[in-house]
Protein backbone atom coordinates (compact mmCIF):
# COMPACT_ATOMS: atom_id res chain seq x y z
CA UNK A 1 0.00 0.00 0.00
CA UNK A 2 1.32 3.56 -0.57
CA UNK A 3 1.48 6.39 1.76
CA UNK A 4 1.05 9.62 2.52
CA UNK A 5 -1.33 12.81 2.78
CA UNK A 6 -4.51 11.64 0.19
CA UNK A 7 -5.11 14.36 -2.25
CA UNK A 8 -9.00 13.00 -3.02
CA UNK A 9 -11.67 12.83 -5.87
CA UNK A 10 -15.20 11.30 -5.38
CA UNK A 11 -15.42 10.98 -8.93
CA UNK A 12 -18.97 8.58 -9.76
CA UNK A 13 -20.36 10.47 -12.36
CA UNK A 14 -17.32 9.97 -14.51
CA UNK A 15 -18.66 7.39 -16.36
CA UNK A 16 -21.91 8.58 -17.03
CA UNK A 17 -20.85 12.19 -17.93
CA UNK A 18 -18.49 10.82 -20.46
CA UNK A 19 -21.38 8.24 -21.68
CA UNK A 20 -23.60 11.39 -22.18
CA UNK A 21 -20.65 13.01 -24.32
CA UNK A 22 -19.07 15.84 -21.69
CA UNK A 23 -15.65 15.77 -22.55
CA UNK A 24 -13.23 17.87 -20.38
CA UNK A 25 -10.30 20.60 -20.82
CA UNK A 26 -7.66 21.48 -18.62
CA UNK A 27 -6.44 25.51 -17.57
CA UNK A 28 -4.41 25.70 -20.76
CA UNK A 29 -7.68 25.03 -22.67
CA UNK A 30 -6.35 21.63 -23.74
CA UNK A 31 -8.29 18.22 -23.73
CA UNK A 32 -7.57 15.91 -21.60
CA UNK A 33 -9.53 13.12 -19.89
CA UNK A 34 -11.56 13.80 -16.46
CA UNK A 35 -8.96 11.86 -14.62
CA UNK A 36 -6.09 13.70 -16.04
CA UNK A 37 -7.73 17.28 -15.14
CA UNK A 38 -8.07 16.37 -11.55
CA UNK A 39 -4.53 15.28 -11.70
CA UNK A 40 -3.06 18.10 -12.92
CA UNK A 41 -4.88 20.36 -9.84
CA UNK A 42 -2.89 17.86 -7.58
CA UNK A 43 -5.24 14.89 -7.12
CA UNK A 44 -3.69 11.77 -5.97
CA UNK A 45 -6.40 9.26 -4.90
CA UNK A 46 -9.95 8.56 -6.53
CA UNK A 47 -13.08 7.69 -4.53
CA UNK A 48 -15.98 5.63 -6.49
CA UNK A 49 -19.18 4.59 -4.72
CA UNK A 50 -20.58 1.04 -4.91
CA UNK A 51 -24.44 0.35 -4.87
CA UNK A 52 -26.06 -2.95 -4.66
CA UNK A 53 -28.52 -3.19 -7.56
CA UNK A 54 -28.83 0.41 -9.13
CA UNK A 55 -31.62 1.47 -11.48
CA UNK A 56 -30.04 0.17 -15.09
CA UNK A 57 -30.54 3.12 -16.49
CA UNK A 58 -29.18 5.30 -13.38
CA UNK A 59 -31.46 7.92 -12.71
CA UNK A 60 -34.12 8.02 -9.53
CA UNK A 61 -36.95 10.14 -9.21
CA UNK A 62 -38.00 11.57 -5.78
CA UNK A 63 -41.78 11.94 -4.75
CA UNK A 64 -41.78 14.88 -6.14
CA UNK A 65 -40.67 14.36 -9.31
CA UNK A 66 -37.04 14.96 -8.77
CA UNK A 67 -34.63 13.53 -10.81
CA UNK A 68 -30.95 12.09 -9.46
CA UNK A 69 -28.00 11.35 -11.35
CA UNK A 70 -26.67 8.23 -9.70
CA UNK A 71 -23.73 7.38 -11.85
CA UNK A 72 -22.80 3.81 -13.39
CA UNK A 73 -22.20 2.84 -9.92
CA UNK A 74 -22.93 -1.19 -10.15
CA UNK A 75 -19.78 -3.37 -9.21
CA UNK A 76 -18.58 -3.94 -12.93
CA UNK A 77 -18.27 -0.05 -13.95
CA UNK A 78 -16.68 0.53 -10.42
CA UNK A 79 -13.90 -2.11 -11.38
CA UNK A 80 -13.50 -0.18 -14.82
CA UNK A 81 -13.40 3.04 -13.71
CA UNK A 82 -11.24 1.95 -10.75
CA UNK A 83 -8.90 0.45 -12.84
CA UNK A 84 -8.47 4.05 -15.33
CA UNK A 85 -7.94 5.43 -11.73
CA UNK A 86 -4.56 2.80 -11.33
CA UNK A 87 -3.61 3.35 -14.37
CA UNK A 88 -3.50 6.77 -13.94
CA UNK A 89 -1.05 6.29 -10.57
CA UNK A 90 -3.91 7.22 -8.56
CA UNK A 91 -4.63 5.44 -5.15
CA UNK A 92 -8.52 4.11 -4.77
CA UNK A 93 -11.11 4.38 -2.07
CA UNK A 94 -14.17 2.37 -2.78
CA UNK A 95 -17.73 3.82 -0.98
CA UNK A 96 -20.50 0.41 -0.19
CA UNK A 97 -23.37 2.38 0.37
CA UNK A 98 -25.52 -0.85 1.14
CA UNK A 99 -28.50 0.71 -1.07
CA UNK A 100 -29.47 0.63 -4.60
CA UNK A 101 -29.09 4.06 -4.27
CA UNK A 102 -27.77 7.10 -2.27
CA UNK A 103 -27.42 6.73 1.56
CA UNK A 104 -27.43 9.93 3.59
CA UNK A 105 -28.60 11.01 6.45
CA UNK A 106 -32.04 11.75 5.35
CA UNK A 107 -32.36 8.40 3.78
CA UNK A 108 -30.74 4.99 4.35
CA UNK A 109 -32.66 2.68 2.25
CA UNK A 110 -32.49 -1.12 2.13
CA UNK A 111 -31.58 -2.66 -1.16
CA UNK A 112 -34.75 -3.90 -2.44
CA UNK A 113 -33.89 -7.63 -2.73
CA UNK A 114 -32.77 -6.98 0.59
CA UNK A 115 -35.87 -6.31 2.12
CA UNK A 116 -37.48 -9.56 3.67
CA UNK A 117 -34.23 -11.03 4.86
CA UNK A 118 -33.53 -11.93 8.48
CA UNK A 119 -30.83 -10.49 10.86
CA UNK A 120 -28.38 -13.31 10.49
CA UNK A 121 -29.58 -13.06 6.81
CA UNK A 122 -28.18 -9.85 6.16
CA UNK A 123 -25.48 -10.14 7.76
CA UNK A 124 -24.42 -12.72 5.25
CA UNK A 125 -25.63 -10.54 2.44
CA UNK A 126 -23.35 -7.59 3.33
CA UNK A 127 -20.40 -9.87 3.84
CA UNK A 128 -21.19 -11.28 0.11
CA UNK A 129 -21.54 -8.38 -1.73
CA UNK A 130 -19.01 -6.53 -0.17
CA UNK A 131 -16.53 -10.07 -0.63
CA UNK A 132 -17.84 -10.60 -4.72
CA UNK A 133 -17.31 -6.74 -5.06
CA UNK A 134 -13.79 -6.68 -3.84
CA UNK A 135 -12.60 -10.32 -5.77
CA UNK A 136 -14.17 -8.62 -8.95
CA UNK A 137 -11.90 -5.96 -8.46
CA UNK A 138 -9.11 -8.30 -7.20
CA UNK A 139 -9.72 -9.72 -11.00
CA UNK A 140 -9.43 -6.14 -12.69
CA UNK A 141 -6.17 -5.86 -11.05
CA UNK A 142 -7.18 -3.06 -8.95
CA UNK A 143 -6.32 -2.82 -4.66
CA UNK A 144 -7.94 -0.32 -3.05
CA UNK A 145 -5.94 1.48 -0.52
CA UNK A 146 -9.29 2.31 1.47
CA UNK A 147 -13.01 1.10 1.69
CA UNK A 148 -15.96 2.44 3.39
CA UNK A 149 -18.22 0.09 4.91
CA UNK A 150 -21.39 2.90 5.02
CA UNK A 151 -21.68 6.48 3.82
CA UNK A 152 -22.79 9.12 6.03
CA UNK A 153 -24.70 6.25 8.43
CA UNK A 154 -25.16 8.23 11.58
CA UNK A 155 -28.88 7.27 11.59
CA UNK A 156 -28.10 3.77 10.77
CA UNK A 157 -27.80 1.89 7.59
CA UNK A 158 -29.97 -0.67 5.85
CA UNK A 159 -33.47 1.12 7.32
CA UNK A 160 -35.47 -0.78 8.75
CA UNK A 161 -33.13 -3.38 9.95
CA UNK A 162 -30.14 -1.20 10.61
CA UNK A 163 -31.60 1.90 12.49
CA UNK A 164 -29.55 3.26 15.31
CA UNK A 165 -32.36 3.57 17.85
CA UNK A 166 -34.23 0.65 17.57
CA UNK A 167 -31.78 -1.96 16.07
CA UNK A 168 -28.70 -0.64 17.55
CA UNK A 169 -26.60 -3.53 18.24
CA UNK A 170 -27.49 -4.73 14.96
CA UNK A 171 -26.50 -2.11 13.03
CA UNK A 172 -22.94 -3.20 14.14
CA UNK A 173 -22.67 -6.69 13.04
CA UNK A 174 -24.17 -5.34 10.18
CA UNK A 175 -20.75 -2.80 9.79
CA UNK A 176 -18.76 -5.65 11.28
CA UNK A 177 -19.99 -8.33 8.73
CA UNK A 178 -18.59 -5.67 5.67
CA UNK A 179 -15.01 -4.82 8.01
CA UNK A 180 -14.85 -8.67 7.91
CA UNK A 181 -15.15 -9.31 4.46
CA UNK A 182 -12.42 -6.38 3.51
CA UNK A 183 -10.23 -7.95 5.63
CA UNK A 184 -10.60 -11.72 3.70
CA UNK A 185 -9.85 -10.06 0.26
CA UNK A 186 -7.49 -6.96 0.89
CA UNK A 187 -6.09 -7.77 4.54
CA UNK A 188 -4.14 -4.71 4.18
CA UNK A 189 -6.86 -2.17 3.31
CA UNK A 190 -8.09 0.29 5.66
CA UNK A 191 -11.37 -0.08 6.39
CA UNK A 192 -13.28 3.74 6.70
CA UNK A 193 -16.41 4.71 9.19
CA UNK A 194 -18.27 7.31 7.31
CA UNK A 195 -20.51 9.89 9.24
CA UNK A 196 -21.56 13.16 8.21
CA UNK A 197 -21.31 16.35 10.28
CA UNK A 198 -18.46 15.71 12.13
CA UNK A 199 -17.77 18.84 13.48
CA UNK A 200 -21.05 18.47 15.24
CA UNK A 201 -20.82 16.12 18.17
CA UNK A 202 -23.95 15.90 19.02
CA UNK A 203 -25.07 14.20 15.39
CA UNK A 204 -21.79 11.84 15.55
CA UNK A 205 -21.18 10.53 19.34
CA UNK A 206 -24.66 8.10 19.76
CA UNK A 207 -23.20 6.93 16.89
CA UNK A 208 -19.48 6.40 18.08
CA UNK A 209 -20.58 5.39 21.47
CA UNK A 210 -23.01 2.44 20.28
CA UNK A 211 -20.35 1.26 17.65
CA UNK A 212 -17.33 1.07 20.21
CA UNK A 213 -19.64 0.09 23.06
CA UNK A 214 -21.13 -3.00 21.00
CA UNK A 215 -17.15 -4.22 19.32
CA UNK A 216 -17.31 -2.21 16.03
CA UNK A 217 -14.39 -2.81 14.06
CA UNK A 218 -12.35 -0.21 12.20
CA UNK A 219 -9.63 1.45 10.91
CA UNK A 220 -10.52 5.20 10.41
CA UNK A 221 -12.75 7.73 11.37
CA UNK A 222 -14.18 9.50 7.70
CA UNK A 223 -16.46 12.91 8.25
CA UNK A 224 -18.15 15.08 5.46
CA UNK A 225 -17.18 18.60 6.06
CA UNK A 226 -20.22 20.87 3.59
CA UNK A 227 -19.83 24.07 5.40
CA UNK A 228 -22.51 25.47 2.82
CA UNK A 229 -25.14 22.55 3.97
CA UNK A 230 -24.28 23.73 7.53
CA UNK A 231 -25.07 27.33 6.93
CA UNK A 232 -28.87 26.33 5.63
CA UNK A 233 -29.35 24.52 8.38
CA UNK A 234 -28.41 27.03 10.73
CA UNK A 235 -30.83 29.76 9.08
CA UNK A 236 -33.99 26.85 9.68
CA UNK A 237 -32.26 26.11 13.24
CA UNK A 238 -30.36 28.48 14.80
CA UNK A 239 -31.09 27.08 18.32
CA UNK A 240 -29.18 23.58 16.66
CA UNK A 241 -26.54 25.39 15.47
CA UNK A 242 -23.31 24.05 13.75
CA UNK A 243 -19.83 25.79 14.30
CA UNK A 244 -18.31 24.36 10.62
CA UNK A 245 -14.97 26.74 11.58
CA UNK A 246 -11.74 24.89 11.43
CA UNK A 247 -10.57 25.49 14.99
CA UNK A 248 -14.13 23.85 15.98
CA UNK A 249 -13.16 20.94 13.45
CA UNK A 250 -9.55 20.98 15.00
CA UNK A 251 -11.36 20.69 18.07
CA UNK A 252 -13.57 17.91 17.59
CA UNK A 253 -10.75 15.19 15.74
CA UNK A 254 -9.08 15.66 18.60
CA UNK A 255 -11.60 14.69 20.92
CA UNK A 256 -12.62 11.46 18.72
CA UNK A 257 -9.08 10.33 18.54
CA UNK A 258 -8.15 11.25 21.87
CA UNK A 259 -11.49 9.01 23.33
CA UNK A 260 -11.46 5.86 20.16
CA UNK A 261 -7.79 6.35 19.02
CA UNK A 262 -8.14 6.21 15.36
CA UNK A 263 -6.82 8.32 12.67
CA UNK A 264 -9.02 10.50 10.81
CA UNK A 265 -10.18 11.57 7.04
CA UNK A 266 -12.12 14.29 5.50
CA UNK A 267 -14.05 11.82 3.16
CA UNK A 268 -16.26 14.51 1.55
CA UNK A 269 -15.80 18.18 0.82
CA UNK A 270 -17.25 20.63 -0.78
CA UNK A 271 -18.37 24.36 -1.53
CA UNK A 272 -20.51 26.38 -4.04
CA UNK A 273 -19.24 26.24 -7.38
CA UNK A 274 -19.66 30.34 -7.68
CA UNK A 275 -17.18 30.75 -5.24
CA UNK A 276 -13.91 29.14 -6.44
CA UNK A 277 -11.74 31.27 -4.45
CA UNK A 278 -13.61 30.55 -1.35
CA UNK A 279 -13.93 27.16 -1.45
CA UNK A 280 -9.92 26.94 -2.83
CA UNK A 281 -9.31 28.75 0.66
CA UNK A 282 -11.51 26.02 2.44
CA UNK A 283 -9.83 22.97 1.23
CA UNK A 284 -6.38 24.45 2.02
CA UNK A 285 -7.59 25.73 5.75
CA UNK A 286 -8.99 21.86 6.23
CA UNK A 287 -6.00 20.56 4.67
CA UNK A 288 -3.55 22.18 6.94
CA UNK A 289 -5.77 21.44 9.96
CA UNK A 290 -5.33 17.76 8.57
CA UNK A 291 -1.70 18.24 8.63
CA UNK A 292 -1.63 19.22 12.13
CA UNK A 293 -3.29 16.07 13.85
CA UNK A 294 -0.56 14.30 15.93
CA UNK A 295 1.30 11.38 14.75
CA UNK A 296 0.45 11.98 10.75
CA UNK A 297 -3.25 10.70 11.30
CA UNK A 298 -4.86 13.20 9.54
CA UNK A 299 -5.03 11.01 6.25
CA UNK A 300 -6.47 12.85 3.59
CA UNK A 301 -8.93 14.42 1.96
CA UNK A 302 -11.70 14.06 -0.62
CA UNK A 303 -13.96 16.72 -2.82
CA UNK A 304 -17.07 14.88 -3.78
CA UNK A 305 -17.78 15.52 -7.50
CA UNK A 306 -15.27 18.19 -8.62
CA UNK A 307 -15.96 17.26 -12.44
CA UNK A 308 -19.73 18.57 -12.47
CA UNK A 309 -21.81 21.62 -12.57
CA UNK A 310 -25.03 22.53 -11.54
CA UNK A 311 -25.74 22.89 -15.10
CA UNK A 312 -25.42 19.55 -16.41
CA UNK A 313 -26.75 17.56 -13.71
CA UNK A 314 -30.79 17.50 -13.18
CA UNK A 315 -31.28 18.04 -9.54
CA UNK A 316 -28.95 21.26 -10.31
CA UNK A 317 -26.56 20.03 -7.32
CA UNK A 318 -24.49 22.88 -6.45
CA UNK A 319 -21.55 21.72 -4.89
CA UNK A 320 -19.05 20.79 -7.44
CA UNK A 321 -15.82 22.18 -8.83
CA UNK A 322 -16.10 22.71 -12.80
CA UNK A 323 -17.64 25.19 -15.19
CA UNK A 324 -19.62 24.51 -18.77
CA UNK A 325 -17.30 26.25 -21.18
CA UNK A 326 -19.57 25.19 -24.05
CA UNK A 327 -21.75 22.34 -25.10
CA UNK A 328 -20.54 19.30 -22.99
CA UNK A 329 -17.42 20.69 -22.39
CA UNK A 330 -16.56 20.81 -18.33
CA UNK A 331 -13.45 22.94 -16.99
CA UNK A 332 -11.89 22.57 -13.15
CA UNK A 333 -12.26 25.44 -11.38
CA UNK A 334 -9.61 27.02 -8.80
CA UNK A 335 -11.11 25.22 -6.24
CA UNK A 336 -9.24 22.52 -6.40
CA UNK A 337 -6.34 24.36 -7.10
CA UNK A 338 -5.76 24.41 -3.13
CA UNK A 339 -4.66 20.42 -3.95
CA UNK A 340 -1.43 22.14 -5.17
CA UNK A 341 -1.35 24.90 -3.08
CA UNK A 342 -0.56 22.45 0.03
Amino acid sequence: MKSGFAYGADLGWMSQLEARGFKWINEKGRSVSCLEAVKEKGTNSVRFRVFVDPPQKAYVEDSEGMMTMLGYCDAMNVAKAALRAKEAGMRVMLDFHYSDEFADPKKQYIPKKWEKLSHKELCEKVAEHTNKTLKLMKTYGVEPEWVQVGNEINPGMMHPMGDLENHPKELVDYINSGYDAVKEVFPECKVILHLASGQHPKWVMPFLENFFENGGRTDILGFSDYPYWCDLINKEDPEDYIDSSIENWSRCLQMYRDKYHKPVMITEIGGPEYEAEDTRKLIGDTIRMLKNVPDNEGLGIFYWEPEVCSEVLPDSYPLGASKLTKNYTLQLTEALSAYRDC
